[in-house]
């Protein structure tokens, strides 16, 4: 879809936040026997802040320069 829409001047991304500290999680993880310690999920606050910079991220910021959370992303 981003090559697709690139010609459009649309940028698309697509996030991969990991384990998020919500009851829906909390929930399937109990049903499958899995254990949930939400201190060690993203918060959703953070999530939500982090979807409302990537939706407001300058145009220089190009695919894949904001793929690592470490700061290591490809340019």
């Amino acid at each position: 879809m981003r090559e697709e829409e690139a010609a459009q001047g649309v940028r698309v991304t697509t996030v991969y936040p990991g384990p998020t500290a919500t009851d829906l999680l909390g929930e399937v993880r109990s049903t499958f026997g899995r254990p949930h310690d939400p201190e060690l999920c993203i918060r959703p606050q953070t999530l939500a802040a982090m979807i409302v910079w990537v939706l407001s991220a300058p145009v220089d910021i190009g695919e894949g320069s904001a793929r690592h959370g470490n700061g290591q992303g490809s340019h």
